[in-house]
């Protein structure tokens, strides 16, 4: 087989870069995706592995597969690098081990179709950012066998086009991802590699790499067939970067086992005086994390021959302000170097006031400073000033019941009169409230002067609802959910402060544009849903709200477009579920023509419950009940409060007592029950008016 496969991985930056994960002076272990998280090894080797790597050969950027191999490196603390293996798979010419034409026409195509090309990396790289970020660098080994596009084999482009066309594709990702690292693969097929490398930009690349191969960990040769006669130390020595080699590839890209050889540490001793600084394995053997460790340990002395690329990091600050004032900033520039001091003064309109800054500043200061350590957003949020306080509210339940507050809002103005009900379920019994209210009537009232918390108890089991929507109040950050910015629009969203929140600098042409999504939501044919969450803008704009399929035909379960203010609301529909359910089955707020930057939070997608109704009259209730008693029988009951305290006596039947309310007004109260001489006492009798 002539064609090879990569996988690349880099480094420095600014004075240079801190590297928590690959790590240039040093030799580094990583895995393939593919096999490795099928087979459980990616879980295994989590606390060993220095990178993963995975194949960009599909159209498009899949974020169940491409996606969860960034989410698996950003939560384990690996770095992420990416095969660039688009030209192959849009051209659709197929490699020529497996019979295909690339070799012959790939050349010829790539003239033709660059846009393609570049269209493509600059999505998977927008994809990616969004769930990784920019601060860290990513790795690309970019296009494996690109030198059979220029190798005169058949209809060709010239080395100088392929390496132009190269460095179109290498800016095309640095768009999204400015920190991006990059590696040229070694074709080793090709005996002349001084000539074909230097060809290029090399201060483009970080590495060199071979790619989807079998590869000599013990000779100084990299491969010994059909005539390879290239050395590890030729390509080292020509293009001055070290290598990140890989192995345990078949025929077409499949896997051949673990390529036992690369975990000799004398052969990797070797290797490393050649200038490898990694090896990754495709299909790594069970128990590799001993060995992995074991020769990390003997190898810790041993430095690589990496020459560090350094190259100022530039960082952005995106500042929002909402109506009723602006901010200015100090020094104003579109990027900052890392660790620059960026003073924020907040200039409120007239009649208005700072209320808050949020995002990566916090505080109610008119001035703060941001110290440029990663990309950062701050957005300084402004109110009349005759603005009432806000107050939050707490509602709970215990038992069988649901409680429903009226308006519903995450904020209230000091002084808002908010309606409580409390329904009951399936014939169950409204007990009380308590916290901020008392009583037993299952309609209530409270004006709010403060945070509050009001619970209602029910008899019977707390009814529990399971969120469909995972991780709806962002507690865990955005974890499964999937924030993407595509074509014109330009928008960065994170969680902070518990809230997702979006920051706009460009609306889209379509909704789809911008998109806040979570897949695989686990609906049922034929049950009633209820879907609600918290919203705000930064000024009146729309967003659409769907739940529906994720896939073509996209057929939407429930669609509603979403008036945004700068109040925060709940937004509360409920849907019947008529289709089949699908895998792809997905919540997604489409915000692509929304003309402001936009804040959500406590998202939720639950069975409906249905409600008792309210009656006016509560059923009449025991206050105690005795096993052994007759209505008719005669009993004493008297009332104390909680000091000891007489405050009521009375004699008469027990069925005609248990069903009276002698203390008239509502509070929590000691009841003893006089039985032919035997005093029965139960506490915290709630009585209310």
């Amino acid at each position: 087989m002539r064609l090879i496969r990569a996988a690349c991985i880099l480094l420095i930056v600014g004075t240079q870069l801190s590297w928590a994960e690959f790590a240039p002076s040093r030799f580094n272990f990583g895995a393939d995706w593919e096999y490795a998280s099928k087979n459980g090894r990616m879980d295994e080797l989590k606390d060993v592995l220095d990178y993963a790597t995975i194949w960009c050969n599909e159209i498009s950027f899949i974020d169940g597969w491409h996606g969860a191999m960034v989410k698996y490196c950003k939560a384990n603390g690996q770095t992420p690098v990416f095969y660039g293996y688009l030209i192959a798979k849009l051209s659709g010419l197929g490699d020529n081990d497996v019979g295909g034409q690339l070799d012959q026409q790939g050349g010829s195509w790539l003239r033709s179709n660059i846009d393609k090309v570049l269209e493509a990396y600059e999505s998977y790289a927008q994809r990616i950012a969004n769930i990784y970020g920019t601060a860290k660098p990513v790795i690309w080994l970019m296009e494996p066998d690109y030198y059979q596009y220029c190798n005169g084999w058949g209809n060709d482009i010239s080395v100088v086009d392929a390496a132009k066309y190269m460095g179109q594709m290498i800016s095309a990702i640095k768009k999204y991802l400015p920190n991006a690292l990059f590696s040229l693969d070694i074709s080793p097929w090709n005996n002349n590699q001084a000539s074909y490398i230097n060809s290029f930009n090399l201060e483009l690349f970080s590495f060199m790499h071979t790619s989807g191969g079998r590869t000599e960990a013990g000779n100084d040769r990299i491969r010994f067939d059909n005539n390879n006669n290239v050395t590890w130390g030729q390509v080292n020595s020509a293009s001055g970067l070290c290598i990140i080699a890989d192995d345990g590839y078949g025929q077409g890209g499949g896997a051949q086992g673990h390529a036992n050889d690369w975990d000799d540490l004398n052969n990797l001793k070797n290797r490393i005086n050649n200038g490898v600084v990694a090896i990754t394995q495709k299909d790594p053997k069970s128990g590799w994390g001993s060995n992995i460790s074991s020769n990390k340990s003997s190898l810790s002395g041993v430095s690589t021959k990496c020459s560090y690329i350094k190259f100022d990091k530039k960082y952005s600050l995106t500042v929002t302000a909402t109506s009723g004032g602006k901010v200015t900033k100090s020094p104003d520039a579109t990027t900052y170097d890392s660790g620059a001091t960026v003073t924020l003064t907040a200039v409120p309109n007239s009649g208005y006031k700072l209320k808050s800054w949020s995002g990566d500043a916090s505080g109610t200061s008119p001035t703060v400073t941001v110290t440029m350590t990663d990309d950062k957003a701050v957005t300084a949020t402004f109110v009349d000033v005759n603005a009432k306080t806000k107050f939050i509210l707490t509602v709970a339940s215990t038992g069988s019941g649901v409680v429903q507050a009226e308006p519903r809002q995450a904020e209230y103005d000091s002084g808002t009169t908010v309606t409580f009900k409390a329904y009951t379920v399936n014939g169950s019994t409204f007990n009380c409230w308590s916290g901020a209210l008392s009583g037993t009537s299952q309609v209530s009232t409270l004006v709010m002067s403060g945070n509050m918390t009001v619970t209602a108890s029910f008899s019977g089991t707390t009814i529990s609802l399971t969120n469909l929507a995972e991780n709806g109040d962002f507690s865990d950050g955005a974890s499964g959910w999937t924030f993407g910015v595509y074509e014109t629009a330009k928008a960065e969203g994170g969680v902070t402060d518990g809230k997702f929140k979006l920051s706009l600098q460009n609306a889209g042409t379509e909704e789809w544009h911008i998109q806040l999504m979570q897949e695989g939501i686990g609906l049922k044919k034929g049950v009633r849903y209820v879907f609600s969450f918290n919203a705000s803008s930064a000024s009146n704009t729309t967003i659409k709200a769907t739940v529906g399929m994720g896939k073509d035909p996209y057929t939407a379960y429930l669609q509603k477009i979403v008036g945004l203010s700068s109040t925060d609301e709940v937004f509360e529909y409920t849907f019947t579920m008529s289709k089949d359910p699908t895998e792809s089955d997905r919540i997604v707020f489409d915000a692509g023509k929304a003309t402001a930057s936009w804040e959500i939070d406590d998202i939720s997608l639950t069975e409906y419950v249905q409600l008792d109704s309210i009656t006016s009259a509560a059923k009449p209730r025991l206050l105690m009940t005795i096993p052994g008693l007759t209505p008719d029988q005669r009993v004493s009951l008297s009332w104390y409060d909680h000091a000891g305290r007489l405050l009521q006596h009375t004699s008469g039947d027990y069925g005609s007592l248990m069903r009276q309310k002698y203390i008239q007004r509502p509070g929590s109260f000691i009841a003893v029950l006089n039985v032919n001489g035997r005093k029965l006492v139960k506490r915290t009798i709630a009585i209310g008016k």
